[in-house]
């Protein structure tokens, strides 16, 4: 399990999915590898299969709204 303040690539990504944007309080960051994550960090994830972003977020789908 990931600790606050672990590495983006210490993060074990499904398949075919990116980390594209991360909003940290009012800021968004374009990450690297070496980005450290916080537990109120939000990631914008993109894949090829939106399977892969329903298991990655326990289940949740965020409507965007």
């Amino acid at each position: 399990m990931l600790a606050d303040g672990d590495l983006l690539h210490q993060v074990t990504m499904p398949p075919d999915t990116l980390v594209v944007m991360i909003k940290r309080r009012d800021k968004y960051l374009v990450p690297t590898g070496g980005t450290r994550l916080y537990l109120t960090d939000r990631l914008l994830l993109i894949s090829q299969n939106e399977k892969h972003l329903t298991t990655f977020s326990g289940g949740e789908k965020n409507s965007g709204k």
